[in-house]
């Protein structure tokens, strides 16, 4: 796994050079709960789509 550092700066050089401060923000936001939830999937923390709509059918 990548440190965090690298994965910020990975992240930032991929942004066009006029991008703002909350285009910057947001960017690093995306990719902390992308990050997140590929880790909860590995953890099995998950539910399946079938899963979620029994859940909001009752």
């Amino acid at each position: 796994m990548e440190s965090v550092k690298l994965v910020a700066q990975k992240t930032i050089e991929k942004l066009p050079k006029d991008s703002t401060w909350e285009d910057v923000f947001y960017e690093l936001y995306v990719v902390k709960k992308i990050e997140e939830g590929l880790i909860a999937e590995k953890e099995g923390k998950t539910k399946t789509h079938d899963e979620v709509k029994q859940m909001f059918s009752r």
